[in-house]
């Protein structure tokens, strides 16, 4: 278990409550696991890699990553 991660998750019949005041419900929490699946499928499907990272105030963000070859001569 990460030992850097402040925020502690508690979860209820419905819901999600973080320590950092967020509460959301079942169906909250479902729109954005939908909305950053999607996000990398779209990302993914067209070659490139998706990374997500989380910001300072919890949310996550997904970014497309393309790498390029470079040849030297």
């Amino acid at each position: 278990m990460r030992t850097d991660i402040s925020e502690k998750t508690v979860f209820k019949e419905n819901s999600m409550e973080t320590s950092k005041g967020n509460n959301l419900s079942y169906e909250q929490m479902k729109e954005r696991v939908i909305g950053l699946w999607t996000a990398v499928c779209s990302i993914t499907d067209r070659g490139n890699n998706a990374e997500v990272k989380r910001k300072k105030d919890g949310s996550f963000t997904v970014y497309e990553v393309k790498k390029n070859i470079v040849t030297v001569r």
